[in-house]
C-alpha cells in the first residue's frame, strides 16, 4: 500500500489482498443479482483474510511515548464477527504498547494498552459499547501525553478512554489487522477490509477525530 505526504508505505503479508469491486461485470451479467461491495476510499482497499494476512509497515511510525494519532477505515466481513478481531496494533516482537480490537461478546470496541515492553507489564482494556457498521467504521487513536491519557474513537465518537501516562516509545512497526495474544503471540486477524491509515505527530482534537478521513 503506497505511502501519501511523505509517510510509510505498508508491505502486504500472508493472505492479504487488494479488493477491486467488478461493478461493471455484474452489469454485464443477466444472472448477477449481488452486485459486489464498493472499495472503502478510492478504487480498491486492502482486503484480510482472518487467517494469517496482515500489512505492516517497515519500522515504528510514531514515538508511543509522546503525543500521537493514529487510525484507518475498517469494514468487517460480517457485521457480527465470531471472535475477537485486531484492526491495528503497534508494540514490538512480544506485546503491544496500544492495539484496537473488537469483541463481539460484549459487543464492545476494546483499546488495549501496556504500560512498558516488559514481560511482566500492566496491561489495561478499556471498552465501549458498539455494533459494526455494514459500510465502514473509522477507527482513530489519541495519546495525548500531556494529559497522560489515550481515547479511541470510533465514527468519530469518543468510545473509550483511559489514564496513560506511563507510555513507552515502541520499537516495532505499525500492524494493520492483527495483534499479540496473551501469550505472546501474533493472532486476533481481522477478517474484512482496511483503508485509509493515517498518523500524525501529535494529539487530534476530538473535532478533528470527527473529521479523520478529510485530514491531510
Amino acid at each position: 500500500m503506497p505511502e501519501r505526504n511523505g509517510g510509510a508505505p505498508l508491505s502486504v503479508h500472508g493472505g492479504a489482498g487488494f479488493y477491486t469491486p467488478d461493478i461493471e461485470a455484474c452489469l454485464e451479467d443477466p444472472e448477477c443479482v449481488d452486485f459486489p461491495a464498493s472499495a472503502l476510499d478510492g478504487d480498491d482497499h486492502l482486503e484480510l483474510d482472518g487467517s494469517d494476512g496482515y500489512a505492516a509497515t517497515a519500522g515504528p511510525v510514531a514515538d508511543t511515548s509522546n503525543s500521537f494519532s493514529v487510525g484507518m477505515r475498517v469494514r468487517f466481513a460480517a457485521t457480527a464477527p465470531d471472535r475477537a478481531m485486531t484492526v491495528l496494533s503497534m508494540g514490538d516482537s512480544d506485546r503491544d504498547a496500544f492495539k484496537v480490537r473488537y469483541d463481539p461478546v460484549g459487543s464492545q470496541w476494546q483499546l488495549v494498552v501496556t504500560d512498558s515492553g516488559d514481560p511482566s507489564a500492566t496491561e489495561t482494556v478499556v471498552a465501549g459499547s458498539g455494533v459494526p457498521s455494514p459500510d465502514a467504521d473509522e477507527v482513530v487513536v489519541v495519546h495525548d501525553d500531556s494529559e497522560g491519557r489515550i481515547t479511541l474513537y470510533v465514527g468519530g465518537e469518543e468510545v473509550a478512554s483511559a489514564e496513560f501516562d506511563a507510555a513507552w516509545n515502541a520499537p516495532g512497526p505499525l500492524q494493520i489487522g492483527r495483534g499479540h495474544t496473551a501469550a505472546g503471540d501474533w493472532g486476533e486477524y481481522c477478517r474484512g477490509g482496511a483503508d485509509t491509515v493515517r498518523v500524525f505527530d501529535g494529539a487530534l482534537t476530538a473535532s478533528e477525530a470527527r473529521s479523520y478521513a478529510y485530514l491531510c
